[in-house]
């Protein structure tokens, strides 16, 4: 699962398909040395100005240095200082992230870094959006981020400098396919797109014991009945990149000393019209059935979270005119954003618009069909679970693929 960026420059001109068809199979790969110390240097510094600029106050570091007289006029005090940057509870979420930056930018749509989506993703990947994040012990249980039937890669940036115990990134390996039916018998046992009602969530509607929390690795004593989960824990370094597929399985365990922890990442979607017919994705659907769905879902997104569809950065750079690039728009009369279009490299384009009112509907049926499951289950709050859900139509979205079969 470990493979250097070396040996990926080397797969990638030799056209050596061998650390793609690991991903493809297992769901995840790690690519090491990606970043090199110096840029790894340079993309924290701006990682940090860019919160700075979207929250409108500095790093808790930066307050740190300003509380002990080494940055500017004194505007900080220690104690508050250190509580910021040990005691924040919440994730805090900002979208847009890499095309809000001109330094992301110019540095993560590099001919280097196009050539490694290239390989992974194929000659029309498109580019679904990027986040910045950072989090103490808040984050979500086992879950999964989307739930498409097409293959959408994740790539995962950690810019944590300093050394930590734990917080190593969890997968569960096979997940990662809609139809299969081991994916769907882990998703009878998760709330997931609902929010989850037990610790760990794995333990949801009555199917399997009690599971271990995965993020809590610090818990001194376990719980006799709590049961482990098969799974993958991955150590990722300085200028190491993680990518997986989004719909596998997958958390975050918990950290020591409770730091905040610096997350990027970058979404990219395979394209259905570089497959060949062979396909196996294009036995059951056409390729508009799986490219509608990754853009409603990509469209809709921004609806979901409320915020314009790309940063300043993109919108003035040259990528809209290329065959990576989504374009999100609200058409006459519509108050949402309800369509998207991209372009192939033969220049043909491909337009959609959502129907909102199916996604409403499978949303509103999917809700009452999960609390129908759970409405004689207490629950046992997870103090460290973030909180989440979503509105009828985006859970319609994300709960669509899942398949509702009642065998014990």
């Amino acid at each position: 699962m470990y493979f250097t960026y070396t040996d990926l420059v080397e797969s990638i001109e030799l056209g050596d398909h061998r650390i793609k068809n690991y991903f493809d199979t297992f769901g995840f790969v790690v690519i090491k040395n990606v970043l090199s110390k110096s840029d790894f240097k340079n993309l924290l510094a701006e990682y940090d100005i860019q919160y700075a600029l979207r929250t409108n106050e500095p790093s808790p570091l930066k307050m740190l240095k300003n509380a002990l007289w080494l940055d500017g006029p004194k505007r900080f005090g220690i104690r508050y200082s250190l509580n910021r940057i040990f005691k924040r509870g919440a994730m805090r979420f900002l979208p847009n992230f890499v095309d809000g930056s001109n330094l992301y930018m110019d540095y993560f749509f590099s001919e280097r870094f196009r050539r490694v989506y290239s390989y992974f993703a194929g000659e029309n990947w498109l580019y679904l959006g990027s986040d910045g994040s950072n989090f103490i012990t808040t984050s979500f249980p086992w879950h999964r981020d989307w739930f498409t039937k097409l293959q959408i890669l994740k790539c995962n940036f950690y810019y944590n400098p300093l050394p930590f115990i734990g917080g190593k990134f969890m997968i569960v390996p096979g997940s990662n396919f809609a139809n299969d039916t081991y994916a769907q018998l882990i998703q009878k046992c998760m709330s997931w797109p609902m929010q989850n009602r037990m610790p760990g969530g794995l333990s949801e509607n009555g199917r399997l014991h009690q599971v271990e929390n995965p993020r809590d690795i610090f818990q001194l004593k376990k719980k006799s009945n709590e049961i482990a989960i098969p799974a993958v824990e991955v150590k990722i370094k300085k200028g190491d990149v993680v990518i997986f597929d989004q719909r596998a399985i997958h958390c975050v365990q918990n950290n020591f000393p409770k730091f905040q922890r610096r997350l990027m990442t970058i979404l990219l979607s395979k394209n259905a019209f570089d497959f060949p017919a062979s396909h196996p994705d294009l036995v059951s659907h056409s390729r508009d059935d799986l490219m509608q769905e990754v853009v409603d879902l990509v469209v809709n997104e921004r609806n979901h979270i409320g915020c314009p569809p790309y940063g300043d950065a993109l919108l003035k750079s040259n990528f809209p005119g290329s065959n990576h690039f989504v374009n999100i728009s609200k058409s006459d009369g519509s108050e949402r954003f309800d369509t998207g279009q991209f372009k192939t490299s033969d220049g043909v384009v491909h337009k959609y618009k959502i129907d909102f009112d199916k996604y409403n509907k499978i949303g509103k049926f999917y809700r009452s069909y999960y609390e129908s499951l759970n409405n004689d289950l207490s629950a046992v709050k997870d103090q460290n679970s973030q909180d989440f859900s979503y509105a009828d139509v985006h859970l319609g979205i994300n709960a669509q693929n899942i398949k509702y079969f009642d065998y014990k």
